[in-house]
């Protein structure tokens, strides 16, 4: 649980950071860095990332770092897409308008006034994020190219226990539950943080 917890929450800080630097760039300045940023974006959407993450994988070979690298490498694209729609929504603004005319550089404006205002439903998506990454970790493990014995994985718990399913079906069951319960926990948490920053929550 813990090695598993660990390369969640690394692939998805490494997701959010380069997620959060393309989409600010690309919806803040726009033009032709936008489109070539959208379309590099899109190019890593088109492949699910399990699938992407497998085919890294067997690229770059196995190991904890690489796990990490392969996860986070078809992660960031959702957040670059996601984080340039709510830029787009607020670049516009009054109170963006008048940074500029105060002559405050783009860097300081996307830091200081746009970033804190276009958070919440980063945060929000980062917190399911990884409850997937942890997931698919899970499956690389089990297929045998992500980490490797003896390094202790759900995935590798479950692989090991494929040949007893017959004669000992709960090595698998108890491994197979925890994954299912630390999923679950991210996507509620998720679900929390959404109601908890969504203002029309408290309209009554």
């Amino acid at each position: 649980m813990r090695l598993s917890l660990t390369i969640g929450f690394l692939s998805i800080v490494i997701s959010l950071i380069v997620g959060l630097t393309a989409g600010s760039i690309s919806g803040y300045l726009g033009g032709f860095i936008d489109a070539v940023i959208m379309r590099l974006v899109d190019i890593f959407l088109a492949f699910p990332y399990v699938l992407g993450s497998i085919a890294l994988m067997v690229i770059i070979g196995s190991g904890f770092l690489n796990v990490i690298v392969a996860i986070a490498a078809f992660m960031w694209a959702s957040f670059a897409r996601l984080y340039r729609s709510s830029v787009l929504e607020i670049k516009e603004a009054e109170f963006i308008q008048a940074a500029k005319l105060s002559g405050a550089n783009n860097r300081y404006i996307i830091i200081r006034h746009i970033l804190p205002n276009t958070i919440g439903p980063i945060v929000v998506y980062a917190s399911v994020s990884i409850g997937i990454a942890i997931l698919g970790e899970a499956v690389l493990s089990f297929i045998q190219i992500g980490l490797q014995p003896p390094t202790p994985s759900l995935g590798l718990m479950l692989s090991d226990a494929l040949q007893y399913i017959e004669n000992a079906p709960w090595l698998m069951l108890f491994p197979g539950l925890f994954l299912f319960s630390i999923v679950l926990c991210f996507v509620l948490v998720g679900e929390g943080l959404r109601d908890a920053l969504d203002p029309k929550h408290y309209v009554t």
